[in-house]
């Protein structure tokens, strides 16, 4: 079975996480709070000064405050969180600390049970996370803009994203969820729901929706049928199981087999 690869790191964790925790108030959020959490609007700085230059070991792997600070300073812009009164939010720490605690601990393992991802397959996992078929460009091409962009050269790129195709490839190998057609079609369901609520929202504004806003899909939305829409939420609730999976029972028992300390 030729199985999509679902990205697993410490990314997908912070996005499940926040999204648990955020309890759907982000669709509750007016415009003015929105840009006022906007990263535009001016973030306010955050101070990484009081925490240790490793903030984790991992089997004797440090993880350091450097990938902790990148981390974090991503998932603040996207969030529109960061610090509370006393510091840096201490559920986007958390969450950041388990996510890269778990990505070194499915490294770690990949590599022991001897996954060394091709170069084939490393193309592959680039041209699927960033959808080259849908955007009309082969790998190569992808390999020229990066190398113009990052000034990283292809081998450079396919070695840097080695250890993380590892961990896909050997996620994939620990996992083969079902998906039934009545999960699919309660998806479909609750998807045609969202849409028919959202469309009412904006019949009841009066707020005129720009030509941009609808480009962006954030106007009225049309209800697809069930047959446009089926493949993509087959594939969605299989990455779903798949990453609740790995975040709930494959990296703890990595976790309870290593040795794992946390310094903040």
């Amino acid at each position: 079975m030729n199985k999509r690869i679902v990205t697993v790191g410490a990314a997908a964790l912070l996005t499940f996480g926040l999204a648990a925790c955020g309890d759907d108030s982000e669709g509750e959020q007016s415009q003015e709070e929105q840009e006022q959490a906007s990263p535009e609007q001016g973030h306010p700085e955050m101070d990484f000064s009081e925490l240790p230059d490793t903030i984790a070991e991992v089997n004797g792997t440090d993880i350091s405050r450097d990938l902790f600070e990148e981390q974090y300073t991503m998932i603040a812009m996207m969030s529109g969180m960061g610090e509370s009164e006393d510091g840096l939010d201490p559920e986007i720490t958390e969450m950041i600390v388990d996510g890269l605690v778990g990505q070194e601990l499915l490294e770690q393992e990949a590599r022991e049970q001897g996954y060394e991802p091709s170069e084939e397959e490393i193309d592959e996992y680039i041209i699927e996370q960033e959808q080259l078929d849908v955007e009309g460009m082969d790998v190569e091409e992808y390999y020229d803009m990066v190398e113009e962009q990052q000034g990283v050269s292809a081998d450079e790129f396919r070695e840097m994203l080695a250890p993380q195709v590892a961990v896909e490839l050997y996620v994939n190998s620990q996992t083969d969820f079902e998906v039934t057609d009545e999960e699919v079609e309660e998806a479909y369901e609750e998807e045609v729901r969202m849409i028919e609520e959202m469309n009412a929202q904006f019949e009841e504004s009066d707020e005129d929706v720009s030509e941009e806003e609808e480009m962006m899909g954030m106007g009225p939305q049309e209800v697809p049928e069930f047959s446009e829409v089926e493949e993509d939420l087959r594939m969605m609730l299989e990455q779903d199981k798949q990453t609740e999976y790995v975040f709930e029972t494959l990296v703890p028992e990595l976790e309870e087999q290593g040795d794992v300390t946390v310094h903040i």
